[in-house]
């Protein structure tokens, strides 16, 4: 196992039970599903926004896709819903999953 390996099994291995029942959660609502690199890479909850954005695709007139900043919109409620924290205090830049209260 080489070191960029085992840096993404430390991180994937401090998650919480409950950060793995958000990401169910987040899986779900956006019906899309993360691998373990994107997992690793979305440090921020700007940066998972960003993933589910590709993930779900562009917007555009004819398409039930959302834009970019109404995923994060969504994400950012699912998560203040979930742990109870105000959405106001989850920014682009707030730290996933360390920045979160409950983690």
């Amino acid at each position: 196992m080489g070191l960029l390996d085992a840096d993404k099994v430390q991180r994937l291995e401090n998650f919480g039970d409950d950060t793995c029942d958000l990401l169910e959660i987040i899986e779900r609502s956006f019906a899309i599903e993360f691998s373990d690199d994107e997992l690793v890479a979305a440090e921020t909850v700007g940066l998972l926004g960003e993933c589910i954005t590709k993930k779900v695709g562009p917007a555009d007139s004819g398409s039930s896709r959302r834009a970019p900043i109404e995923v994060f919109a969504g994400l950012r409620q699912l998560i203040a819903t979930q742990i109870g924290m105000k959405e106001e205090r989850i920014t682009p830049a707030t730290p996933f999953p360390q920045g979160l209260e409950i983690f």
